[in-house]
């Protein structure tokens, strides 16, 4: 494995799948670096050695972030993701008091927000399935969409585990190998597990800081009224 985890990214690129849809292919290369420019951001070195693990992920580049309900296409986790990190940012200003000051009762922390929204998802890449078929060979009724290369369905991990959980299990692990002061881990962990609002939307947890607050919102602004849209093939 390379020392350099944007190289690494550079090599698993997985440029066979989008080498006829050039298109595609300059739409998923933007949103990568914008995604890379939102981890360089980050302030905390251990916090963005943390995040910079995302990008070994295998096929965090090419998965759905769902079957049915947004982003749901080839590519359209990574694009999920960074919307979601825009929307926040957009919003951590305004909470910060960039225009007529803030309106809030206390800053949001940066590095914890675009933490949290970097890895709120990431577990995605294992609720989802790539198989080498097209629709008509599955029973009928069986979620699913198509990409270029065959048919995505869901996965036992889905119901056993689920992504909320998966993510911050993963980003936990991660952070504590790289060093992350245990407060740190904390917060943005509260987070991920709160990022879809309430317990009924299956969040186990609801928001209890500014920081979890404002990443719900932008996964729900982005879930419902996201401008990113897939190139189809």
């Amino acid at each position: 494995m390379s020392d350099d985890p944007y190289q690494e990214y550079e090599d698993r690129m997985l440029l066979e799948e989008h080498a006829a849809h050039p298109e595609r292919f300059h739409r998923t290369n933007q949103m990568k670096q914008r995604f890379i420019n939102h981890i360089q951001s980050i302030a905390d070195p251990a916090l963005r050695a943390t995040c910079n693990e995302i990008l070994l992920l295998d096929n965090f580049l090419t998965w759905p972030a769902s079957l049915s309900h947004h982003h749901a296409y080839e590519g359209g986790l990574l694009a999920h993701t960074v919307e979601v990190v825009d929307i926040a940012l957009g919003i951590e200003q305004i909470s910060n008091g960039v225009g007529d000051g803030n309106p809030f009762d206390r800053e949001s922390s940066f590095d914890i927000l675009i933490a949290a929204a970097l890895w709120h998802d990431v577990m995605k890449t294992e609720e989802y399935k790539l198989n080498p078929v097209f629709v008509d060979t599955f029973p009928k009724g069986t979620r699913c969409i198509i990409g270029s290369k065959g048919t995505w369905t869901e996965t036992p991990y889905t119901h056993q585990i689920h992504h909320i959980q998966g993510s911050a299990i993963e980003f936990t692990v991660a952070a504590r190998k790289h060093g992350v002061s245990p407060a740190t881990i904390d917060a943005i962990t509260h987070c991920i597990l709160a990022h879809h609002g309430r317990r009924e939307w299956g969040s186990p947890v609801e928001p209890q800081t500014l920081e979890a607050l404002i990443l719900h919102q932008a996964d729900m602004l982005s879930a419902r009224y996201g401008a990113t849209k897939e190139v189809k093939p």
